[in-house]
């Protein structure tokens, strides 16, 4: 289809600048430059149907496909010891978008099933990439349909530095992958990379098996009932035995692998080792709400790679430093963050990543419905104080 313009500018040197609906930038180059026009950056548009027809987009459009607000919801990025420095991100515009961070641009978007929510990787797929071979990643995705899926991510490298290629191919028949009613809020491989949990709107968590070895992969194996809303964290134990998770009711469960019993004595749980963080609602995380606040309003959570620093997201656009843990909140006069802005809409995903600087930690954030990823670098200003650098949109 045609692209929708929304605004222009023109250039005598450069030619014809053309802002589409679709979050494009599209340059008709000028007579004196010469060429064929061209899309020089392409992002996440506010929903699926934003591209689709040459008619400007109405309320009515997108309410028919349960796509007003529009958000950017999912990102995710391969497990460090790669170096990949990449991520994918995507959210209700159903597209799948891998990002370079180096160079800040996508290199390839792909059409997903129906809105994303959540993505994640397998930590356990794949080997340390060569010269000149090919690495694939298994990549879970869940969707606001019911549905969910896993893909092979391949990057190709043609020297010690610079990923050459990077395609995205389904890794799991469509029938393969069971339906469910609700809409699926959080995806989450186990750290072996043989049980996928996803955590659902219908207050269960399902557990599949994704062994790429087993008869029955993408088969459904247990269910975990206990909480009284939406799932909306998922955490594993390193050894993929234990699950942790958190619901819009502000509750903590935990629950036995793969039978999906409910660990009812919370205590049991205490000295285990956890894989991640991303729960809001837990002893790592109890100093992240000022004092008075419900538990409400921390959107996503994620600990540092260096295993020191705490980052979330929150309805009020800012992203969060801590020390990790931080099971204590802030006395009055003495903050125990740093807050940083940069999205105009709350935030509603953060992640680490290996980014432009390998001196410096990294995180990316989703800032919902303004659209935008940014990353950001971390800069050690003291012997004991990290602080946000600059941030930049990928």
């Amino acid at each position: 289809p045609k692209p929708r313009l929304r605004a222009c500018d023109w250039s005598s040197d450069h030619g014809l600048l053309l802002g589409t609906w679709a979050s494009e930038l599209l340059l008709v180059p000028s007579p004196n430059v010469g060429g064929e026009p061209r899309v020089i950056a392409s992002g996440h548009a506010q929903a699926a149907c934003c591209a689709r027809s040459a008619a400007p987009p109405t309320a009515v459009d997108c309410e028919a496909e349960g796509e007003v607000g529009g958000a950017v919801r999912a990102l995710a990025t391969p497990p460090e010891e790669f170096a990949l420095g990449l991520a994918v991100s995507s959210g209700d515009d159903r597209m799948l978008r891998v990002w370079d961070l180096k160079r800040g641009a996508s290199v390839l978007s792909q059409p997903a099933e129906s809105a994303v929510t959540s993505l994640d990787f397998d930590a356990s797929s794949g080997e340390s990439l060569k010269v000149n071979e090919v690495l694939g990643l298994r990549l879970a995705a869940a969707f606001a349909d019911g549905g969910w899926a896993l893909y092979t991510v391949g990057v190709s490298r043609t020297n010690d530095k610079a990923a050459a290629t990077v395609a995205l191919t389904p890794a799991l028949p469509r029938d393969a992958a069971p339906r469910h009613e609700r809409r699926l809020t959080v995806c989450r491989f186990s750290p072996d990379g043989a049980w996928l949990a996803l955590g659902c709107a219908d207050a269960t968590i399902y557990l599949h098996d994704v062994s790429p070895s087993s008869a029955s992969l993408g088969g459904e194996v247990a269910r975990c009932f206990g909480h009284s809303s939406a799932i909306t964290h998922l955490d594993w134990t390193v050894d993929s035995y234990v699950l942790r998770s958190n619901c819009k009711g502000h509750e903590l469960r935990f629950f036995d692998v793969p039978s999906g019993q409910q660990i009812a004595l919370a205590s049991a749980c205490r000295d285990l080792e956890w894989a991640t963080h991303t729960a809001v609602l837990a002893w790592h995380a109890l100093g992240i709400f000022a004092r008075g606040r419900d538990g409400s309003g921390v959107q996503a959570a994620a600990r540092s790679p260096s295993g020191s620093l705490l980052a979330t997201v929150d309805d009020l656009s800012l992203v969060n430093l801590y020390r990790f843990p931080c099971p204590k909140p802030e006395k009055p006069g003495a903050p125990n963050r740093h807050a940083a802005g940069g999205h105009s809409s709350p935030a509603l995903a953060c992640v680490w990543a290996e980014g432009a600087s390998s001196s410096h930690e990294t995180l990316l954030t989703a800032g919902g419905q303004d659209l935008c990823v940014l990353q950001w670098s971390l800069e050690r200003r003291s012997h004991n104080r990290m602080m946000f650098g600059a941030a930049t949109g990928v």
